[in-house]
């Protein structure tokens, strides 16, 4: 996972993935007639108990891995959200046959990738329609960034941003795109993939980007 442009988003509690769920069931016709975009390279998305975690790969595929509170990984497939086909299960190296097991009757038993899989397509969408509650909470230099601004003198590009939802707004039946709230960046920072309404009406998607404040794109 690149760590510069990899994110992380904090959903506090169960109430909101449901909300999030069914925003996305009641409105699942208008947002699957739209063209699947990717707001998010990679990162992770930590929700109650568990985290997932996501990265872009080739053909459209999505790579999604679900890791329990503690970071520990326990079952990784590979996403279509075009399609939402799940394929090429594995399981990390150092998992056991007898701990592989147990992990194969959960996911058969409780369609654990299926739902997760749901829960990462819902708010990928919800991300994009519902900017204004998806709130900057900080941004941090990686220890190679750090080392990379000390030898150039320059400002380095940020490991990532952290968004936490904010509370599920009231119109939540709706398919709305709020503006997102803009906060000054003073370095270069990942900007996350968006859609851009003219007055015309005309909608357009714009990919995630790079950009510093006296530069623009980058």
């Amino acid at each position: 996972m690149n760590a510069e442009k990899a994110v992380r988003i904090i959903v506090k509690n169960n109430d909101q993935v449901g909300k999030i769920i069914k925003w996305y069931q009641d409105n699942k016709q208008t947002l699957d007639a739209e063209k699947f975009v990717i707001p998010f390279q990679s990162g992770s998305i930590i929700l109650p108990g568990e985290i997932i975690s996501f990265e872009a790969k080739q053909y459209g595929l999505i790579e999604l891995c679900l890791q329990i509170k503690s970071g520990k990984k326990v079952l990784m497939w590979d996403y279509d959200p075009a399609t939402g086909t799940i394929s090429n299960h594995r399981f990390p190296a150092n998992m056991n046959h007898v701990q592989r097991k147990k992990m194969i009757d959960v996911m058969v038993r409780e369609n654990t990738d299926v739902i997760e899989s749901v829960k990462y397509h819902a708010l990928m969408k919800f991300s994009i329609h519902y900017n204004a509650v998806i709130e900057v909470k900080g941004q941090s230099l990686g220890k190679y960034g750090e080392a990379q601004e000390k030898l150039s003198g320059k400002p380095a590009a940020l490991s990532g941003r952290t968004y936490l939802l904010m509370d599920f707004p009231e119109r939540e039946g709706n398919v709305v795109q709020d503006k997102r709230r803009y906060h000054k960046p003073e370095y270069v920072v990942q900007v996350k993939g968006h859609f851009r309404t003219y007055k015309s009406g005309k909608k357009v998607w714009i990919e995630p980007l790079s950009r510093y404040k006296e530069n623009g794109k980058v």
